[in-house]
């Protein structure tokens, strides 16, 4: 017995009719009429009587269609979850970060995606933003999170977080007084044009924006170290190594003192950035971000 002859029973007994029963079925009568008598040959009982106007059910029939509607339906509910599991198998969101970032922004940003994307796998991938954007380019990223610019005209996003930066200084170091004694508003970042600076290595967005900052205030920074992780820099601050640009949002050491000035590069935003307009509707229900 298999799925296909409970379907022919129970059409038979709704249409009551075998002609019916088997345009509905998509098969012959005379093949409709050799599948019954061959069930009811194997089971050893009759389960419809025919006479010249219609079709009877017996009370065998009656009972098997019984037990074939609710293995049916059972059928229909089996078929419905597996194809449920399929899908979810099938959906995928691929988010992309700046490495340094995914610590901040994740945690905010999941639950938000999870709302959106209930049945999606999410995988996030960290790199550096430009490797990032090169990807969602290639389509291996769906929604990218970067700090801006973006080089690409494909490229559409929306702004997710407005970022500052901060002078980063040793207490140790002799140039800190200077720097405490400006005016917030005109911190002379130039006191800073002979010390030795830790950076981002060079083609990072960061360190391109740390050397304009330098330039702003008629400078190029010495370089002393070079690192692909601003965590690393923080920490050669915290060593007094050397001085150097990084993010408000960065933790902070107490022996370090992180101050923000105001200028034309002294800020940036943080964007969520996408190329298929299939996850415009995403990006755009992502609310704006706070990191204390």
């Amino acid at each position: 017995m298999n799925i296909n002859q409970l379907k022919y029973v129970t059409t038979i007994a709704k249409t009551k009719n075998f002609s019916e029963a088997s345009k509905i079925l998509y098969i012959s009568q005379p093949a409709l009429s050799q599948y019954i008598k061959k069930l009811e040959e194997d089971m050893g009982v009759k389960l419809f009587t025919r006479d010249k106007t219609e079709v009877n059910i017996t009370d065998e029939g009656r009972e098997f269609i019984y037990y074939a509607e609710e293995i049916l339906k059972l059928h229909r509910e089996l078929l419905i979850k597996m194809e449920s599991f399929s899908s979810k198998e099938r959906k995928k969101l691929t988010l992309g970060i700046s490495q340094f970032y995914g610590k901040y922004f994740i945690p905010k940003l999941i639950p938000e995606f999870v709302k959106l994307c209930p049945e999606a796998e999410i995988k996030i991938i960290e790199s550096e933003s430009k490797i990032i954007e090169e990807n969602l380019l290639k389509g291996e990223v769906d929604i990218a999170i970067v700090p801006m610019p973006v080089y690409s005209t494909k490229v559409k996003y929306k702004t997710l977080y407005r970022e500052r930066f901060s002078i980063a200084i040793n207490f140790k170091n002799k140039k800190l007084e200077l720097l405490k004694n400006c005016d917030k508003t005109e911190i002379d970042i130039s006191i800073l044009k002979n010390e030795k600076f830790v950076l981002l290595n060079k083609g990072l967005k960061l360190r391109e924006l740390a050397e304009t900052i330098c330039l702003d205030y008629g400078f190029k920074p010495i370089v002393a170290l070079e690192s692909e992780n601003l965590d690393t820099l923080n920490s050669l601050v915290h060593n007094n190594i050397g001085v150097s640009i990084l993010p408000s949002m960065i933790a902070k050491y107490s022996d370090v003192e992180y101050i923000e000035f105001v200028g034309a590069h002294s800020e940036r935003n943080t964007i969520l950035a996408y190329v298929n307009d299939e996850f415009k509707n995403i990006v755009d229900k992502i609310p704006k971000i706070e990191i204390l």
